[in-house]
């Protein structure tokens, strides 16, 4: 390994000795510095020019963004190219401009590919991996430096795992996890608003689409280190008997969520009521639901939760939901005209709907008052209907109190058959 160390730098040493030994080789460098500071002056005067401009609109194909981190690679790989060109047609040496020149295409093609990439942490790593083979690759010292990298390796069994075959395995592995993760994205919200499918089996095929992705990551990260995936019998094994030991409440959790993506009981959207927890079904998920509340508060609900205790849909085939609103009315009131206000305070609000159609009900002699319903039927239950119901009381409070209608309170008449001794003397001094 040191002997490999040792020869590689003596070849690289050659190399630069060889193309950089003379003058030269300090007026390119020069001369390629002097080129960077004139463009880098040119692209900001280009770039505060465009931003004062008005030609950048939202429907524009190449936005202000994108023109920011190509605009100065590419003045500077046009400068190199005319440079480059001259010293040609002159016979110049031109050793340094050339491989400023491959160097700067490159800074091109890596400033596009990492303009998609929203990870800083993987774009910093492949900006700086794909730089320090753009410069190996100009001096055409690439081959040599993945020769010396992979004589670094270890054997474990039959398997030889060196120090490049790493490199790539970690490369394969940030840039396919990454297209993985965009594309398991993409189908997921493409199957999710799809009218064609319902929203649940949206949900599963989306899961499905993102393991089948990620699998196949695996198996290339594998590959590419050379590792038999026979080697994984052991471990695949151990990992069975930790499902049938440790891993039951997980396993029964990812098999109830199968259940409810394909029986359609629940999806998301739904408006469900499970124990305490009451929200409509924000996300589905292998191992739990999202459900979230009116107030703000969000329930993490394990799967096998919902297959074991009853679930409450309020949406589970239409939206619809009917509020009854109860009151008691004095003895006195005239009870059509009572219904009649009742049936008129749905008018005001917009949230209860006219089909089906309120309706009001005499519903019995209570102890103190004439008991009266009032029934609407509302369909966005996400807004709850604490506050459809709250408006509605109020509404029928005013309205009754214009009317002139009370809505009475319970009142006891006490009768004693025995006067307790004492009360006559208490009841002379009053």
């Amino acid at each position: 390994m040191l002997a490999n160390l040792i020869q590689f730098l003596k070849e690289s040493w050659s190399f630069f000795r060889l193309n950089f030994s003379d003058y030269n080789y300090f007026f390119q460098i020069f001369l390629i510095f002097s080129l960077l500071l004139i463009t880098s002056l040119l692209s900001r005067y280009l770039l505060k020019k465009s931003v004062k401009s008005s030609i950048w609109e939202n429907d524009f194909l190449i936005t202000f963004d994108f023109l920011k981190v190509t605009l100065l690679p590419f003045l500077l790989c046009l400068a190199l190219l005319i440079i480059w060109g001259i010293f040609q047609t002159t016979d110049y040496p031109a050793n340094v401009i050339r491989i400023a020149l491959s160097l700067s295409t490159f800074w091109i093609l890596i400033n596009i590919v990492t303009y998609f990439i929203r990870n800083s942490i993987l774009k910093k790593f492949l900006y700086f991996l794909s730089m320090v083979a753009a410069v190996l690759g100009s001096t055409g010292l690439l081959h040599k430096t993945i020769i010396f990298l992979d004589s670094l390796a270890i054997k474990i069994s039959h398997t030889k795992i060196s120090f490049y075959t790493v490199l790539k395995a970690i490369l394969i592995l940030l840039i396919f996890s990454w297209f993985a993760q965009r594309l398991s994205l993409f189908f997921e919200r493409k199957l999710i608003k799809s009218n064609s499918i319902k929203p649940s089996l949206g949900v599963l095929f989306s899961k499905i689409i993102k393991g089948l992705l990620f699998t196949t990551v695996f198996l290339l990260v594998t590959s590419s280190l050379g590792i038999n995936l026979a080697t994984f019998a052991l471990f695949t094994g151990a990992i069975g008997i930790g499902i049938g030991l440790g891993l039951q409440k997980i396993v029964s959790n990812l098999i109830c969520g199968i259940i409810l993506l394909l029986d359609d009981s629940v999806k998301p959207g739904d408006v469900i009521e499970v124990e305490d927890s009451y929200g409509y079904v924000r996300k589905m998920g292998a191992r739990y639901i999202s459900v979230l509340a009116i107030d703000g508060r969000e329930f993490l609900i394990p799967n096998e939760t919902l297959i074991t205790n009853q679930v409450v849909n309020w949406s589970h085939s239409d939206d619809l939901i009917k509020i009854i609103v109860t009151l008691g009315c004095s003895y006195k009131s005239d009870v059509p005209k009572v219904m009649e206000i009742l049936k008129r305070v749905p008018e005001k609000f917009n949230r209860v709907l006219t089909d089906p159609e309120p309706k009001s009900y005499f519903t019995g002699f209570g102890e103190s008052s004439l008991d009266f319903e009032l029934h609407v039927w509302v369909n966005d239950l996400k807004n709850g209907i604490i506050g459809i119901r709250s408006d509605l009381l109020v509404e029928i409070w005013s309205r009754l109190k214009e009317a002139g209608i009370e809505i009475p309170y319970p009142q006891r008449d006490l009768h004693f058959k025995t006067v307790p001794s004492g009360w006559n003397e208490i009841d002379k001094k009053t």
